[in-house]
């Protein structure tokens, strides 16, 4: 740290004014940062508040300097008001003034070591996994850590940190960890005890999977059984087949051929031509959208060259000095470059309100390319090398005899995906769900594996070398705890579950249950959807009786005319199925409301006396129920 103390030598004493002068600088800026995070163009989300609890659990003392409210330590000096009351930062200076060196130097400490932690931080999925090597708490979501670490990010910008103040190498001690987990992982797949251990749970969640996926679709076991069809042609394009007369065929295009006599697709030319036809303007799409994607991210080179402040950010999001960045090399560039267009934007400067949107450089390029179609010879002269290789492995050349054969392919791809078995699914996936599983236990087995040696988790970030020194018992020690967990967990669901079988027997059970009752509910939506349909086929007509015209309704939408002898009277079937759409909605207006609400008096006029929110005013868009229908 700097000197802490300036003496008074006209009187020999030592006071803590600089150290007071420097708090109070830092509570101000945190107060002007906090406010900012919630004004309209800089909103982070609404639940950044969880950063005002983060500083608190982190900096106790920051309560009592800022009278409980952060967002109010700002600001210039006001004076006192009309009861001789201090307010505005007087108020906040004489606070700092009751407390002793000691808690002013504490209280400045824990500003700076917060600030630095999460300055080094990149992301939550980095501080999740360095948790317990880390000597501050940060938020445990996403809106939370963002809204600290831009406060985090500015507050070092405004006000230097004192030499000798760093938090030692958090990134390296992340990599080493990162690298720890993945190297558990790749030991953990080659190491049949650890399979073993794993597959029992993996297995008995694969089957619950594919019976789930029997009723509701599943994307994961289509992916799969697409994938093991795809494995068969593979293999069955590499088996020849001995054809007389022939130079050869592979066992794909004999099936292939097969289909297309026995079905006589080469009648389905016209539709097989709109197949391929669709099939080429969604590669025009994604082509395109490849080569804008080149052009944006040399576009976003050119300007890190170019602007200085966008230089500066980008380079500082890569962990990189701007000048490194500007003579790196161009790969690394291209690299930084990416990152940025990934990234949802990016804010330059919050004085001057600049922000860097990566969506808009790629969508300016994409409407390029698309207004430079309209004349092709001109696009094509300027396309690069790099560019033309997209088109010519990114677009098929496809005829008409082409497109039936390919048409054949997909009626052969469907084929074999449905004779996919469940036990060939069950065995690919318990193996994606053991890579999952031991994926997900990773982090924490390796955390148990560092301290069962004996190694002090605060010395981690200061010397993460440590850690590689000893890469080889962490690892062979994680190994051993992923099999001694696994194992006690499976104890324990047998100790529960009666038997294998009699499990294997209620879920069966279950699941026939649950097939029926769907059964059964599809079968009434048809039936009640046919009888809709019939009765909006054959409407019926009747008097609405007279026509008034309403004259007390000011609006220029008028004049509006009624049937006041006309009503509706709906059946209690009808009635109770629109409360339960009402009491749907309501339940996803609370969800609403919990994750958007930063003020109290937000949604305020959307509360039940007991404090519920509640949306009282909902339109349900429905047809007329005709009488038929409902009878």
């Amino acid at each position: 740290m700097t000197e802490r103390y300036i003496k008074q030598t006209n009187i020999g004493i030592e006071t803590p004014l600089l150290n007071g002068t420097r708090l109070a600088a830092s509570v101000q800026k945190l107060g002007e940062l906090r406010e900012l995070t919630e004004s309209g163009g800089y909103r982070v989300s609404s639940q950044s508040n969880e950063a005002d609890e983060i500083l608190s659990a982190n900096i106790p003392a920051l309560d009592f300097i800022t009278d409980g409210s952060l967002k109010d330590a700002k600001g210039k000096i006001i004076g006192k008001d009309a009861n001789g009351k201090i307010i505005g930062n007087m108020a906040l200076e004489s606070r700092i003034a009751s407390l002793s060196a000691d808690q002013i130097d504490q209280t400045q400490d824990q500003i700076d070591l917060l600030v630095n932690t999460v300055s080094a931080i990149g992301s939550l999925t980095s501080a999740r996994r360095l948790e317990p090597y880390l000597p501050v708490l940060l938020p445990k979501t996403q809106a939370g850590f963002k809204t600290l670490r831009m406060i985090a990010e500015q507050f070092t910008e405004a006000i230097p940190m004192p030499e000798g103040n760093n938090l030692n190498d958090i990134p390296s001690a992340l990599r080493v960890l990162t690298n720890l987990d993945e190297q558990l992982r790749i030991a953990g797949l080659k190491d049949s005890a650890v399979i073993d251990a794993l597959s029992a749970s993996a297995r008995q969640q694969s089957q619950v999977r594919l019976e789930k996926s029997k009723i509701d679709d599943s994307e994961q076991i289509s992916r799969i059984r697409a994938e093991i069809a795809e494995q068969r042609i593979y293999a069955l394009k590499r088996e020849p087949v001995e054809v007389p007369g022939t130079h050869g065929y592979s066992r794909y295009e004999v099936l292939a051929n097969q289909i297309i006599e026995r079905n006589g697709l080469f009648t389905y030319v016209d539709f097989a031509r709109a197949e391929a036809e669709a099939r080429l303007e969604r590669e025009r799409e994604v082509v395109l959208s490849a080569i804008a994607k080149k052009r944006a991210i040399s576009t976003v080179m050119t300007l890190i060259d170019q602007d200085p402040l966008l230089c500066q950010v980008l380079a500082k999001r890569s962990r990189l000095n701007p000048e490194d960045l500007l003579v790196s090399d161009q790969g690394r560039k291209r690299l930084v470059a990416n990152n940025a267009l990934n990234s949802n934007k990016i804010i330059l400067s919050v004085e001057k309100r600049r922000v860097f949107y990566g969506e808009k450089v790629f969508a300016e390029e994409r409407t390029k390319l698309t207004q430079a179609l309209s004349d092709p010879l001109s696009l094509i002269a300027r396309l690069t090398d790099d560019e033309l290789l997209v088109i010519r492995t990114g677009i098929s050349k496809i005829s008409d005899e082409r497109s039936v054969y390919e048409l054949a392919g997909e009626r052969l791809r469907k084929q074999l995906e449905d004779e996919v078995t469940d036990s060939e699914i069950i065995s690919a996936l318990t193996g994606i769900l053991s890579d999952e599983i031991l994926s997900a236990r990773a982090p924490a087995v390796i955390n148990a594996a560092i301290a069962e040696l004996g190694i002090d988790k605060s010395s981690v970030l200061k010397d993460p070398s440590k850690l590689d020194q000893l890469k080889t018992e962490i690892i062979a020690r994680g190994l051993e705890l992923v099999v001694s967990a696994s194992q006690e967990e499976t104890n324990s669901e047998r100790a529960i579950t009666i038997t294998d079988s009699e499990r294997r027997r209620q879920r069966e059970t279950s699941l026939a249950l649950l097939r029926t009752r769907e059964s059964n509910s599809r079968a009434l939506d048809t039936e009640a959807r046919l009888l809709l349909d019939q009765n909006i086929e054959a409407p019926g007509s009747g008097s609405l009786g007279t026509i008034s015209l309403r004259t007390d309704i000011k609006s220029t939408l008028g004049p509006f005319q009624i049937y006041p002898e006309y009503k509706t009277t709906y059946p209690q079937v009808v009635t109770q199925a629109l409360e339960n759409l009402y009491g749907e909605y309501n339940q996803a207006f609370r969800r609403l409301v919990a994750a958007n609400k930063e003020f109290d008096k937000d949604y305020q006029y959307c509360l039940s006396p007991d404090g519920t929110p509640i949306n009282s005013f909902v339109q349900i868009d429905m047809v007329g129920l005709p009488a038929g229908f409902l009878e």
